[in-house]
């Protein structure tokens, strides 16, 4: 797994980097750690690699492009990085929201704001961040964050993605065991949604990320609702 450090001042970048290695250390985790001193190069590194960092630290006021312009592109690009804001305010927060932000810290930086995030950004990118699955018999990484929801469809399973779907032969009871807790909620008999790519949920619809609009079954609804406002306390 691969962070990314994006920020034009050179000082607040570097106890950005002191403030990661050590969360690192302390933790174990062995993540790979990359600074760019400009959105430009930050974009193309992303828009070129084959793998993407998982989380991003953007600065918000930088030259030239600033973060929230910088985090627009890196959504148009595809590119599903957890991304956290650096600023020196809350004016920020409907630009976070546009761009599907995990988080954001305030300047000046404190441990204990950092650690705390950082926490849930790694339960949300840790060892259950994604399933190894056979798709026609070729191995895929179906990385949790991904996904935008998953049925079944006769004796397979298919993951819905933003770039593709996948196709595996599994039960939707078997799946539902490698999920991470929390994170998804069945709305039907043979349909299973990523909480974090909910956009609004209806009496009788839920419609995610991307458009799609799939429906509730009435014996689902209360469960949906729920886990759902647990998954948004959880955000805060």
């Amino acid at each position: 797994m691969k962070i990314a450090i994006c920020d034009d001042e050179k000082m607040d970048r570097r106890l950005i980097r002191y403030m990661l290695d050590a969360y690192l250390k302390e933790y174990h985790i062995d993540c790979g750690v990359e600074e760019y001193d400009s959105a430009a190069g930050l974009l193309g590194a992303v828009s070129g690699e084959a793998e993407k960092p998982a989380l991003l630290f953007l600065d918000i006021l930088m030259d030239n492009m600033d973060g929230v312009e910088l985090a627009r592109k890196i959504r148009a690009a595809g590119v599903r990085s957890e991304i956290v804001f650096i600023t020196s305010s809350n004016s920020y927060a409907a630009d976070a929201f546009e761009v599907n932000a995990f988080s954001y810290l305030r300047k000046p930086l404190e441990k204990e704001k950092f650690t705390a995030i950082m926490n849930r950004a790694m339960a949300r990118l840790g060892s259950t961040g994604s399933i190894e699955v056979l798709c026609s018999r070729v191995p895929e990484t179906i990385y949790f964050r991904d996904i935008l929801w998953i049925e079944t469809s006769g004796r397979q399973i298919v993951f819905h993605t933003e770039n593709r779907d996948y196709g595996v032969y599994m039960t939707l009871a078997g799946l539902m065991q490698k999920l991470p807790q929390g994170s998804f909620a069945q709305i039907s008999r043979f349909e299973v949604v990523a909480l974090a790519r909910i956009r609004r949920i209806g009496e009788k619809e839920v419609e995610l990320d991307g458009g799609a609009t799939l429906m509730i079954s009435s014996k689902y609804l209360a469960n949906l609702q729920s886990a759902y406002e647990a998954w948004r306390r959880n955000q805060i």
